[in-house]
């Protein structure tokens, strides 16, 4: 891997209950849904 290609990772703590598990995973679908709009991407569901 190149050192110019940024590594990105998503850390995922053992949560007990499923809900905040589903709960986190919404909002980070609606952060990079956000994001991708505020860069003029296209998103759509699948």
């Amino acid at each position: 891997m190149s050192s110019r290609t940024p590594i990105k990772c998503l850390r995922m703590n053992y949560v007990p209950q499923a809900e905040k598990i589903e709960r986190s995973m919404a909002i980070l679908a609606e952060e990079i849904e956000r994001t991708h709009k505020e860069a003029g991407f296209g998103v759509q569901a699948l």
